[in-house]
């Protein structure tokens, strides 16, 4: 599949932030139906599901978040997290293409735990594009 890499790499910040290697590519069944888990880990008796996609465009990755929201909340109960990482950039013509994705799912989900959107920025500031590895905002969400 051309997203694996952003599992693999995924998979290896968050082992990076946390000290503990994640669940990567899980395949699963859930009331008759088959799913694929990108990252998972369980911390602090708490789910964590993340969805990765190479994707760029923002319906598709307002689809994939809820979907992946759903997924952790079946999966792991009311308390699970979840979050997609996907190459939605900060700005477009209109403005903060990345703000609004957030701000739109912020509005509509009303899940005791918020949704989160990891974007090309963040992408950026994990890789060390502009200096050494920040992967402070993947930790803070990993400790919420």
């Amino acid at each position: 599949m051309k997203g694996d890499w952003l599992e693999v790499a995924v998979a290896k910040w968050v082992e990076d932030a946390t000290g503990t290697r994640p669940f990567q590519g899980i395949d699963c069944w859930l009331n008759n139906h088959q799913l694929e888990v990108d990252v998972a880990m369980v911390r602090a008796h708490r789910l964590y599901v993340i969805s990765c996609t190479t994707d760029d465009k923002k319906g598709l990755c307002k689809t994939k978040l809820f979907e992946v929201a759903m997924r952790a909340r079946q999966l792991g109960g009311d308390l699970a997290r979840s979050a997609l990482v996907c190459l939605i950039d900060g700005h477009d013509s209109q403005g903060k293409y990345i703000d609004r994705l957030r701000g739109d799912v912020a509005s509509v989900w009303e899940a005791p735990n918020k949704l989160q959107v990891f974007g090309l920025a963040d992408l950026r500031e994990w890789t060390a594009t502009a200096g050494s590895p920040n992967l402070d905002s993947l930790k803070r969400w990993l400790d919420s």
